[in-house]
């Protein structure tokens, strides 16, 4: 299992999907309605939130991980194209208030 940080702070799990992997992470996202769990895509251009039952919060991060943009997107929607991203972090809008984002913060994936 890995880990989403900021700051040496835990923020949640994360399911990290590799740029290998040209499969859509739907199953990732269908786990994500159930737990409070971020599913973190690695070096992706394209997001949607088909199969998400709830609202999440897309987190635009940069190769160094730093936040870039941050979206909330709507269930059974397009995320829009995102291009030259590190990693874009799909979170769940019910826990991102806890997170305490901002623009410029780095994140960190410990395995």
């Amino acid at each position: 299992m890995s880990w989403l940080l900021k700051d040496a702070t835990v923020l949640s799990s994360a399911a990290v999907i590799p740029p290998e992997r040209h499969l859509a992470p739907w199953s990732q996202i269908r786990r994500m309605d159930d737990e409070d769990q971020s599913v973190v895509m690695m070096k992706r251009h394209l997001v949607h939130s088909f199969f998400c039952r709830t609202p999440v919060v897309i987190v635009v991060c940069d190769a160094q991980m730093f936040v870039v943009a941050l979206r909330s997107l709507r269930p059974n929607r397009f995320g829009g194209l995102v291009l030259k991203s590190g990693a874009i972090v799909m979170v769940p809008a019910r826990i991102v208030s806890n997170f305490d984002l901002h623009v410029g913060d780095q994140l960190e994936i410990k395995l």
